[in-house]
């Protein structure tokens, strides 16, 4: 990991001395600021889903009020933009069990759903942009390896939906607590509301990437836009820390340069990318102060 840290940190380092930074400025400038506007709104439309989503999660174990859920969500986006994807991850957790008053087993339920959920999305928006744009070897390699670990998390969760109950008996603790929560969860009433809102996030990535694309002037084809949400995706899942600051907005460059996008377009497109993340998180941070101190007002469902 140290490595493989160091070694993106020289290759940003020696992105940042030979990029040409004159023709950058000026594809910046030539910018149009309503589709930057449009792809801001694109972006920011994704938090409501993302609590949405999160409380129609939980509800089967607890019922969380909007507020309450919002702030939770924009804990875990900050520590997703501000460490890692891991972290994200671990901070919902943490904010759902101190916040939102779920036990941590209940809390681990939730955010297991949640990937699962999420990795099934960014396997969409893979194999469609599979379908329409050829992909490196690389990229080919990392979408067999999400499709794997896909794979079996979802034979995690068949398991614990059919043995759950039996291990809560047997072994009591906190690992058949967890068992039985995951299987609560399992279900249609939760299964097909959290994945409908799961794509309609990924939905709103693929057109915010294609306002940035249009407000570039670069050709707005649906796609590049496909394939700059999936590089992202795909680089969310490392174990870097932060993922979001360089490594996103390289990826997002090296897909558009490998398609045939001139590289002061390619870069700035890469910065934009980076931009926008980083104004929807502070936009988003804003909106979750502004909801006050984090109240208990949830109770479990009945």
């Amino acid at each position: 990991m140290a490595g493989a840290a160091l070694v993106i940190g020289g290759l940003l380092v020696l992105g940042i001395v030979l990029t040409p930074w004159q023709q950058v400025g000026l594809a910046l400038a030539a910018t149009d600021s309503a589709l930057l506007a449009l792809a801001l709104a694109a972006s920011l439309a994704v938090y409501p889903l993302w609590v949405w989503q999160w409380r129609c999660l939980a509800a089967p174990l607890r019922r969380v009020r909007w507020p309450v859920m919002a702030q939770v969500v924009a804990l875990s986006i900050g520590a997703r933009f501000a460490v890692s994807g891991l972290g994200g991850v671990a901070t919902g957790a943490a904010a759902l069990h101190a916040h939102a008053g779920l036990t941590p087993a209940e809390a681990t339920g939730v955010m297991t759903l949640d990937q699962v959920l999420a990795g099934a999305a960014k396997l969409v928006v893979l194999a469609l942009a599979l379908a329409l744009a050829p992909l490196s070897e690389s990229l080919r390699h990392a979408t067999l390896a999400l499709a794997a670990g896909m794979l079996g998390l979802g034979l995690l969760l068949i398991a614990l939906r059919r043995f759950g109950q039996r291990w809560t008996a047997r072994i009591g603790g906190v690992i058949a607590r967890y068992a039985s929560d995951v299987g609560q969860l399992l279900r249609r009433g939760v299964l097909v509301p959290g994945t409908v809102l799961a794509l309609a996030k990924k939905a709103l990535e693929v057109a915010a990437a294609l306002a940035l694309q249009h407000a570039l002037g670069i050709q707005a084809s649906p796609a590049l836009a496909l394939l700059a949400v999936a590089s992202i995706s795909l680089v969310s899942l490392l174990p870097l820390a932060p993922v979001h600051l360089g490594p996103q907005a390289l990826a997002v460059f090296s897909t558009y340069a490998a398609l045939g996008t001139p590289p002061a377009q390619a870069i700035a497109i890469g910065v934009l990318h980076q931009g926008l993340m980083l104004v929807t998180v502070l936009i988003v941070g804003v909106v979750a102060l502004g909801l006050g101190a984090m109240p208990s007002g949830s109770k479990p469902a009945s």
